[in-house]
């Protein structure tokens, strides 16, 4: 997670610019289904060819395009007590506002996942603020370090005890 400086000292941000797998593989599911429907929607053999053509074109630049405009981050304001967390697609923007005097402490924990292949799995280190409300996630790391160094900071900014799950 990439801090940024504000022009509020009682303000921290966090930025991310990766895209979410997710929101590619539901654009490729949903291309893959609309191919599925072509001979129900009345498309002959002569035109389906070039219909597929465009089509999976049209996924892949959405795709693409998704991939290049997802951001997600938070920004943590100490004066106004609220956290805010969002997420962007496209101009879009999503937000979960979350006030700090619900937040009890910074939480480091280690969480094994699986990938689409069987019997891989990976590690990542989330970085959580958890208390009176459903837990809010800042950042996951595959880097342990970072991952520790993002949970320091935060709880040093928020003044907040710092819980190592690890």
């Amino acid at each position: 997670m990439r801090f940024h400086k504000t022009d509020e000292p009682d303000t921290l941000q966090g930025r991310r610019s990766t895209a979410r797998p997710q929101l590619v593989f539901a654009l490729v599911l949903f291309g893959l289904a609309v191919l599925a429907l072509l001979p129900a929607l009345g498309v002959t053999q002569a035109q389906a060819p070039p219909l597929a053509g465009l089509l999976i074109s049209a996924l892949l630049a959405a795709a693409g395009v998704t991939v290049l405009t997802y951001r997600s981050g938070f920004t943590l304001n100490q004066r106004g007590g609220v956290l805010t967390r969002w997420w962007s697609v496209l101009g879009l923007r999503w937000h979960r506002d979350v006030l700090l005097d619900q937040l009890e402490r910074v939480v480091l924990s280690r969480e094994r996942r699986d990938t689409p292949r069987p019997n891989r799995t990976y590690v990542v280190y989330p970085v959580r603020l958890e208390g009176d409300v459903s837990p809010v996630t800042l950042d996951e790391s595959m880097d342990e370090r970072a991952a520790r160094a993002t949970a320091r900071h935060v709880a040093e900014v928020l003044g907040l005890a710092m819980e190592d799950r690890t």
